[in-house]
This record gives C-alpha cells, sequence and structure tokens, in this order.
C-alpha cells in the first residue's frame, strides 16, 4: 500500500521488499525475495529483464551470501527524474512482455500496478477493466476494483470510485483494503455515518491499522463527537507515525475540496490546527476553505434579494458543500 502518511487512499502495489518487511499485499507478486547490499564489486551483476534477482549469479560465483539485521531495500525515490525515467523503461518492457502472453492474469495486474502507480490512469483503467473480463479468482476482482477506485477518486470522478469500492467489498468482503476504500469513498460522497460504522466494524476486527484510525477520526471531527475525533487524531500524534500526519491531513482535505465537500474539510482542518498537526499546506487549505465558506455566504446573502423578485429562485443551489 501507499506510505505511511498518505493515508487517503489505498493503492496495491508490488513495492514491499526484505525478510523483515511485512507481508506482500494479497495477490500480488514480489520484487525480490531478499534485498541486498554490494561491496563495489564489478564481477557482480543482476539477473533476469525486469526484477532484479541476485542470488543465483551469487552462488554461482561462490560468493558467500550473509544475513543481516538491518532491513535494507530499495524503496528510496531521491531522484525523482531518473525514477520517472525508469518508471517507463518498464512500463515500455512490461507492454511488451503482455503482447507475448496474450490474456495472462499476473502479466496484466502486474502492468496495471505499473500503470497505476505511474498515475497512467486512462492506461491502468483499461488494464484493470481487461482484467474484470478474464475469469480472475474473486480476491484478484476485489483488487482490481481497489485500484479502481483508487483512480476514480484520483481523478475526480467520486461516484464511479463510490461503486468500485462496494464491489470490492461484494468480492472479497474480508479484505481489509476493500472495506477501508470504501469507508473513504463514503467520506468524499459525503455519508459521515456509513464511513463511521464500516471503520468502527473494521477496527474492531483489526484494531492496529493506522489509516483506518486516521479516517474514522477525521470522520469524527466532522460530527457533533468532535472529541472523539480529538482523542484518535492525538493517539496517531503521539505514535511513530506521527509526522506523517499533516501530509495524510493535506492530501484528505484536498480530495474533499475536490469533492466539493469544503465544510467537512474545514471541519477537520480545524481539527488537525487544533491538534498543533499544522504546516503550511494545512495553513492555506484552510484559508482556502474559509474563503469559500465567505463566497458562499455572500452569494446566499444576494440571493435573498434576487428573490423577493423572483420567488422560485433556488437559493440552496448556490450552497456547494
Amino acid at each position: 500500500m501507499r506510505v505511511p502518511g498518505r493515508w487517503g487512499r489505498t493503492t496495491l502495489h508490488p513495492r514491499t521488499v526484505g525478510k523483515f518487511s511485512s507481508p506482500i499485499p494479497l495477490g500480488v507478486p514480489p520484487i525480490a525475495l531478499d534485498s541486498a547490499a554490494f561491496a563495489k564489486e564489478k564481477s557482480s551483476f543482476m539477473q533476469q529483464i525486469q526484477y532484479t534477482q541476485s542470488q543465483s549469479p551469487l552462488k554461482r560465483k561462490q560468493i558467500k551470501i550473509l544475513q543481516c539485521r538491518i532491513p535494507i531495500h530499495h524503496y528510496g525515490r531521491l531522484n525523482k527524474e531518473n525514477v520517472n525515467r525508469k518508471d517507463e523503461v518498464y512500463f515500455e518492457i512490461g507492454k511488451k512482455k503482455l503482447a507475448d502472453m496474450a490474456d495472462d492474469i499476473n502479466a496484466i495486474r502486474e502492468l496495471a500496478v505499473q500503470a497505476t502507480n505511474m498515475e497512467k490512469n486512462e492506461d491502468a483503467l483499461k488494464l484493470w477493466e481487461k482484467l474484470l473480463s478474464l475469469n480472475a479468482h474473486p480476491k484478484v476482482i476485489s483488487e482490481t476494483y481497489i485500484n479502481m477506485a483508487t483512480i476514480y477518486n484520483r481523478i475526480g470522478n467520486y461516484q464511479d470510485a463510490l461503486e468500485a469500492a462496494k464491489k470490492a467489498v461484494e468480492n472479497a468482503p474480508d479484505l481489509k483494503e476493500a472495506r477501508y476504500n470504501y469507508a473513504v469513498a463514503e467520506l468524499h460522497s459525503g455519508d459521515l455515518n456509513k464511513t463511521i460504522t464500516v471503520l468502527e466494524n473494521l477496527l474492531s476486527e483489526v484494531p492496529d491499522y493506522p489509516p483506518a484510525r486516521f479516517i474514522l477520526a477525521a470522520a469524527y471531527c466532522c460530527t457533533a463527537d468532535k472529541e472523539t475525533g480529538f482523542m484518535g487524531l492525538n493517539e496517531l500524534k503521539a505514535t511513530p507515525l506521527g509526522p506523517f500526519l499533516v501530509y495524510s491531513c493535506a492530501e484528505l482535505a484536498k480530495g474533499l475540496i475536490t469533492a466539493k465537500r469544503h465544510e467537512h474539510a474545514l471541519k477537520i482542518l480545524s481539527s488537525v490546527i487544533e491538534c498543533e498537526i499544522i504546516n503550511t499546506e494545512i495553513m492555506n487549505l484552510f484559508a482556502e476553505c474559509i474563503r469559500f465558506r465567505e463566497e458562499a455566504d455572500n452569494a446566499v446573502k444576494n440571493s435573498r434579494q434576487v428573490s423577493f423578485d423572483n420567488p422560485s429562485y433556488e437559493i440552496e443551489n448556490l450552497r456547494q458543500y
């Protein structure tokens, strides 16, 4: 799933590697069984066209492989330009691989995951839709709908995101990511009660699920029970994930603003500021929501004068919360 802190959405993808990492998400092939660190050795080399596997060539050269107590992985993405270039190369390799393998479910899913991570939204949706046309396992179908919901959310198609999230739960009701994504979709659709109910039930079964705890706290901040929301935010703030909360809050608020849920975004931002979860982006988003509220209130005031002359004028349509 996405890195800690990016909790507005969930995307399953094969990035977790290393003996000391958590299990790889269901249905997603691993990049490698182990991570590796090398001394400066010119004769060392990697094997296979796409995913790096070094054990076999090292064994052939009779180089001893040692275990390390420090987790090592290649998740770091420091040079964005180089990473993007590499991703494009891998994507083209994946397309050629798929052309050779036709309707192979694993090949389609692998390329769909790449396209989703690269935000090639149109390509990704076509690949996920192709996967749905095949006779895949219900867990794979649920994963497909989870990723489609993520893409629809990303492009601002919230109704389709909600429908995809519902189908993900229907196909795999025990998959926590499916239920989490459904709750997020309901929040963006404005249904706080469903959001809270889904997440309360999920956390009763999987209590150690920080993304769900974050969205639940945010949803409570939009209700009369703000104290429960404050408590949830402060509990997360006290964990090692606390420093990432500013990014999570900003991403969630931006999504809600795009979904025209300005009032929800404003209430969440007010709460996180009160909990001293603050950065420049949080304050800018808060100011944007305040401006929107003032503009909407002014529009309503002006419309009252218009309504005297035109009683059929629908004031409610001016409010876009």
